[in-house]
């Protein structure tokens, strides 16, 4: 998962360099001194450190507001090898933190289709040739940018489909790949002892 591309590359490593560390530690800090660490290093490393197939999470990520484990979607990802800063995107929207109150009813399931990235105008103005990328991929789906950008996915109904427009996207030499979520016991590996 390339670091920069909106996916969690560097946050997922960060978390995982955490949990290595307190597998192999003599003295545990425990999971809430973990958890507190993991929102100190990056907003998105809580959610990495946690593992579950579906999260909402307010403040700047640290705080978790509902889970579920949601059935498994298909996806296309595309990248344009363009990294992006999560800073600066943030920045350039003027982004602040979330609170339960902008979510609603915490108890509810997570929707079948995401919702929009409010991130997305604030990454094409940092970076405009995201904003030309993502105008070739809505040609063959309804993509919509990752997190702070440069990826971009789309939700497809089976791996079929993903594989169709994948194909039809490379033939426009567009790096694209098929990928399906995670549910939460194929998200989590055990460190040996």
């Amino acid at each position: 998962m390339p670091v920069g591309s909106g996916l969690g590359g560097g946050s997922s490593d960060a978390a995982g360099a955490l949990r290595l560390l307190e597998a192999a530690a003599d003295r545990s800090l425990g999971a809430e001194a973990c958890l507190k660490l993991a929102s100190e290093l990056g907003s998105d490393v809580p959610f990495f450190l946690d593992g579950c197939g579906w999260q909402q999470r307010g403040g700047r990520g640290e705080q978790l507001l509902r889970s579920h484990d949601a059935p498994p979607r298909h996806l296309v990802v595309a990248f344009p090898g363009i990294e992006m800063s999560t800073s600066e995107v943030f920045a350039a929207c003027g982004a602040a933190a979330c609170d339960q109150e902008d979510f609603g009813e915490v108890d509810a399931a997570p929707p079948l289709q995401p919702g929009p990235n409010q991130l997305t105008a604030a990454a094409y103005q940092v970076e405009a040739r995201l904003s030309d990328f993502g105008s070739q991929l809505s040609k063959h789906a309804a993509f919509q940018l990752s997190g702070s950008g440069g990826a971009h996915f789309a939700t497809v109904e089976d791996v079929a489909h993903a594989r169709l427009i994948v194909a039809a996207l490379q033939d426009d030499g567009i790096n694209a790949y098929p990928a399906r979520t995670l549910q939460a016991n194929e998200f989590q590996v055990e460190v040996p002892a």
